[in-house]
């Protein structure tokens, strides 16, 4: 895959119109539950099975290292399952927390890399740290609202039982 400096990669690009172009067209066609993900995974299994046995070098990995035999259809359960997680609260999450949540994910990977031992460069600090900055001040405005939601529902309901 070729990478360029200041750009954005078609993966990226895809990604980041895809899914959020899955969703909406998933709640319109009535498609977001696990039976609409079942389908979704029934058309696109053609196209991976197909690459992933068209190449060469992946049979010559499997006889190099049979532990996959194993491991792969493990990553496909777990992936599978985190894919139905995502669905799920897809279906039951309004969609502007269900956004949010997406860019709390990396971030929460990024945390993680980072206690594994992984490091950032001084460069992409200036990537990284407006991105946790933003993410922190959704949190602290939905902390925020719902503190004021909570108040709101405790002044109304004090109101209500001394009527």
């Amino acid at each position: 895959m070729r990478r360029c400096v200041g750009g954005i990669s078609w993966a990226t690009f895809l990604v980041a119109l895809g899914f959020p172009l899955y969703f909406v067209l998933r709640k319109r066609l009535d498609t977001a539950h696990l039976g609409g993900l079942w389908f979704d995974i029934l058309l696109t299994f053609p196209m991976a099975f197909y690459f992933a046995t068209s190449h060469g070098s992946i049979s010559e990995l499997f006889i190099h290292s049979p532990k996959l035999y194993l491991l792969l259809p493990l990553l496909a359960i777990i992936s599978a399952a985190a894919f139905m997680s995502y669905t799920v609260a897809s279906k039951l999450l309004p969609f502007s927390l269900f956004g949010l949540l997406g860019y709390v994910e990396p971030v929460l990977m990024v945390a993680v890399a980072l206690m594994l031992g992984e490091r950032i460069s001084d460069q992409q600090w200036l990537t990284y740290l407006p991105i946790w900055i933003a993410v922190a001040l959704l949190a602290l405005n939905g902390g925020i609202y719902l503190r004021r939601t909570q108040l709101s529902i405790k002044t109304q309901s004090r109101l209500d039982g001394s009527q």
